[in-house]
This record gives C-alpha cells, sequence and structure tokens, in this order.
C-alpha cells in the first residue's frame, strides 16, 4: 500500500464495502490473478476517463492485499492515486468520471460527501467489483481504492501479505 493515510482509507473504505460476503457472491473458477487483473484494468479505466490535458503523476499499486470476503472466500484490494493540474476544477473531473462509469451497462454510481465535505464515488461493478474515487486532502490529489469480486483461494494458501 502505499503508508498510514492509504491504509486509514482502506480501513474506512472496507467498514462501507463490506466484506461479508454469501456463498452466492463468489465467483467460480476466479483465481487472484484474475481478480488483480480485473480490478487494475478498472482502476485504468478511471484514469483514463480524466482529461488527459490535466492528469499529472499516476501511482498505481503494483501489489495490494487480501480482504476477507467469509471464512471461504477472499477479494484482492489496490488502489491508484494520480495529480491533477492546479487549478483543475475537481468537481467537475469527478463528474467526467461519474459519467464515463454510469454510461456503462455494467457498473452504477453513488456521489455522497466525506467526512472532510469532499465529493466520493463510489463505482459498483460486476459481482462484486467496488472502487471509491475520492479527492483527497492534498489539493489536486484523487484517490481510488479498488476492490475485487469475492473468490475462493486454492486450499492451504496463506491470504497475507502482498499479492
Amino acid at each position: 500500500m502505499r503508508g498510514p493515510v492509504a491504509a486509514g482509507w482502506v480501513c474506512a473504505v472496507v467498514l462501507l464495502v463490506g466484506c461479508s460476503a454469501r456463498a452466492a457472491d463468489v465467483v467460480d473458477g476466479m483465481t487472484v490473478e484474475d481478480a488483480k487483473s480485473m480490478t487494475m484494468a478498472v482502476e485504468d479505466d478511471v484514469v483514463a476517463s480524466v482529461d488527459p490535458a490535466v492528469l499529472g503523476e499516476i501511482h498505481q499499486g503494483e501489489t495490494g492485499i487480501l480482504l476477507s470476503c467469509s471464512t471461504e472466500s477472499h477479494r484482492w484490494a489496490g488502489g491508484v492515486d494520480f495529480f491533477v493540474e492546479d487549478g483543475t476544477d475537481m468537481l467537475e473531473l469527478l463528474r467526467d468520471i461519474e459519467g464515463s462509469f454510469s454510461a456503462r451497462d455494467d457498473f452504477s454510481v453513488d456521489r455522497e460527501l466525506d467526512i472532510n465535505e469532499n465529493e466520493t464515488l463510489t463505482l459498483r461493478g460486476p459481482d462484486g467489483l467496488v472502487l471509491t474515487v475520492s479527492q483527497w486532502r492534498q489539493e489536486g490529489f484523487i484517490g481510488v481504492l479498488s476492490f475485487s469480486p469475492c473468490f475462493e483461494l486454492p486450499e492451504g494458501t496463506y491470504p497475507g501479505g502482498d499479492w
């Protein structure tokens, strides 16, 4: 992950996303690699929905962690952060991302205010895939936390560490 700030956001979002999954919520045959690849591709879609003229430095985590969905299943959690040029209208940027995902048949989008009164988007995709897109305290900085659908690990696989 990216340090204590990101870890704090992961904890907060885990509470919002919820990690309790019934057996019906588990994607049969999905591997950790499938979950990670699928989730990171949607992270890329979020970044691609931002006007390239204002897009600055991008930091996409190459690894993530596994969170429990149930005693038998897990989800991959990762994220991408990016900066935008000074003076970028952050609400307009979030509206662009919202519009991009609202136009997709496989996603729903919720917009709400976080505890600091900043706009936050929750993108809900197929099979329980969830991303949150938030303006963080630092001006011009967007953080995206992502959570794959739930899947079962092969028997005997330890879910700890980086994935």
